[in-house]
This record gives structure tokens, C-alpha cells and sequence, in this order.
């Protein structure tokens, strides 16, 4: 299954959405497991451009997002059986659409509406019809909500797997609100599934992904980041129903930035065993 994620800038405080050009930049990804550091992402840059991202399995590449600009801009953004395409209205995000590479129409479109100076609802549409393969696209939010996201990826992915492309479409809503310059609550509804509230909680230190329309695939990418954010999540909680789960992460950091974050799980109040530690090579 082929995965291509993408992002968003939703604070207008930052100038232009797509336009990516932080301080510091990412190098290297690393998942932690049994004390092994195991390369997980490469950045690799162009001047002040991003022009790929190669994500590592097992020590070699297993698929590479490639970035492509109008200018400073982000325009598209593909990978081996997919791409993207981010269209503007002035220096806002309007909407994303995501093709399967024989396909002319979009598998899935990500609408944005404003409050303001910043996104308060995501609309996500799937067109099952174009859904013609296994090469599942889905969510290219990741870096635009923080690990509430896991659940909305897997929800659109299992969806697109059930339909099998069949003739239909259906539409997931996500209603976002802020505190400050960070999302401090989400609501998701659609699908035919029960709706999710998600409540963050951040430090003070600075986001390495703040403005990056970004990417994600096979859920090693570090959960907690979130372009539009200026800081980084702490705690993450969400109830569906009579299910509640929350995530807990703990950072070290360098010239306040994050180098180091641990992630710990609970599930209806009780402690998982699981724990997921990224460090961070800039």
C-alpha cells in the first residue's frame, strides 16, 4: 500500500501558505526501539527548499515524496504511484487534491474554510469511483493536526478498503479551535461513524514543522507536529463513544527546539504498554 501525505500553513501571521523556509532544518528522523537508533527520514534540501523526503525500511528506501514549487511556493508533491496538487486563493490554502497516478480526477479533496486568519473546518472528500487500486492515498493532514491524525488516517484508509472503489462518495469533517497561535480542540463527524472530540495541550517551545505543508507515510513520522502550531503537543485527548484515548509526549531539546520526544499511550484511562521515541537531526 502506497501512502502519500501532504500539508498545510493554516496561520496567516506567517505569510503565504506554502512557503516553507524555517531556521533550523530537519536533516533526519530516527525511531528508537530497544535502544537502537533506526533512520526513519532524510530531508533533503535544495538551498532554502525541501525538494525530497526518502523514508527508510529496514535500513533501505522505501518510497521518496518529491516537492515542486512556483517560485518559493509549493505546487505539487508525488511519490512513486501518487501526487498532489495544493491550489491557492491568494496566500490562502484553499483546497488539496490527491490523484492516483492513472486517474485525471481526485481520489480525495481537502477544502478549507476560514475564521479569520486560520483554518476552522477541514472538509475531506472521497470520490470512491477513482479508487482503482491498492495504491491507498490518504490523510495529508498530518502536520496539520497533531495525533488525532492517526485515527482520521486509518478511518479514511479503512473506508477506502471496505468500498473496494465503488460508485459513492462520502465526506469527513473536522471543526477546529484555537487558543493563541495553537489548536486546542477538534471535533471530526462523518463517515457513518460516531464523532471524536480531541483536546491538545502544548509547550513553549518552537514547532521545527511550524508553515510545512508536509508528508507522512507508514506511521513513522512523529505524531505531535503541526504546521500551523507554534509549539509542539504535550497531551493529546480523544472520545469516541464510550472510548477514550490519550497520548502523553516528553521532550529534550536543544536551542528550544525538540531533538528527542517520547510518546506514551493510554486507553480508557488504563497505561498501554507501547511507547514511541523520534529524535530529531537538524
Amino acid at each position: 500500500m502506497a501512502v502519500v501525505a501532504l500539508f498545510s500553513a493554516c496561520n496567516r501571521d506567517q505569510g503565504e501558505d506554502g512557503v516553507f523556509n524555517p531556521s533550523k532544518k530537519l536533516q533526519k528522523i530516527y525511531l528508537v526501539g530497544n535502544g537502537v537508533q533506526n533512520l526513519q527520514q532524510v530531508w533533503n534540501w535544495n538551498g532554502d527548499l525541501l525538494s525530497s523526503i526518502d523514508f527508510y525500511s529496514d535500513g533501505i528506501v522505501s518510497t521518496t515524496n518529491s516537492f515542486y514549487y512556483d517560485g518559493n511556493r509549493l505546487t505539487t508533491m508525488r511519490n512513486e504511484s501518487s501526487y498532489a496538487t495544493f491550489n491557492y486563493d491568494e496566500e490562502k490554502i484553499d483546497h488539496i487534491d490527491v490523484f492516483q497516478d492513472n486517474e485525471n480526477e481526485p481520489l480525495v479533496t481537502y477544502s478549507f474554510e476560514y475564521k479569520g486568519s486560520k483554518v476552522g473546518k477541514v472538509r475531506v472528500v472521497i470520490d470512491y469511483d477513482h479508487l482503482t487500486n491498492e495504491k491507498v492515498l490518504i490523510n495529508p493532514l498530518k502536520f496539520l493536526l497533531p495525533q488525532a491524525c492517526d485515527g482520521i488516517e486509518h478511518l479514511v484508509a479503512n473506508r477506502m478498503e471496505e468500498t473496494k472503489g465503488g460508485d459513492m462518495m462520502e465526506t469527513l469533517t473536522m471543526e477546529l479551535t484555537w487558543t493563541g497561535d495553537n489548536i486546542t480542540k477538534v471535533r471530526t463527524s462523518g463517515f457513518s461513524t460516531a464523532q471524536e472530540v480531541t483536546r491538545y495541550s502544548y509547550d513553549n517551545k518552537e514547532n521545527p514543522f511550524k508553515g510545512f505543508l508536509g508528508m507522512y507515510a507508514f506511521n513513522t513520522t512523529a505524531s505531535g507536529a503541526f504546521c500551523g502550531n507554534k509549539n509542539n503537543v504535550l497531551t493529546s485527548t480523544s472520545k469516541k463513544g464510550s472510548i477514550s484515548y490519550s497520548s502523553r509526549s516528553r521532550y529534550e531539546y536543544e536551542d528550544n527546539y525538540p531533538v528527542k520526544e517520547t510518546q506514551t499511550f493510554t486507553l480508557n484511562e488504563e497505561p498501554m504498554d507501547d511507547s514511541v521515541t523520534f529524535v530529531y537531526e537538524y
